[in-house]
Formats: structure tokens, sequence, C-alpha cells
């Protein structure tokens, strides 16, 4: 996706998160790609987690 794309996307994930009470389980291999909504965050390396 282009960054007009991503931005896009991420303002659906927020705007979804906002109007409704599901869990959203987010993956993605770059930071700045996460949406402001998601308020826990898990960081692997090499399958390990470093970060929680």
């Amino acid at each position: 996706m282009d960054a007009h794309q991503q931005q896009h996307f991420k303002t659906l994930v927020d705007t979804i998160c906002e109007l409704s009470d599901v869990t959203l389980i987010y993956v993605t291999h770059y930071q700045h790609e996460i949406p402001e909504s998601v308020d826990k965050v898990l960081k692997l390396e090499k399958g390990v987690v470093v970060d929680a």
C-alpha cells in the first residue's frame, strides 16, 4: 500500500474500534503502521517476546 492507502486503512481501523466493542488483533512488521486505537503491543524477535 502507498502512504495514502496506509493512512486510510489506519483511520478505518480506528473508526471501527471507536464505534464497536470488538477485540482486534492487528499484526504488522512496521511500527509506523500501528493505528492510534491499538493500546497494547507485543513485540517479537525470532519468535521470542522482547517487549510486552
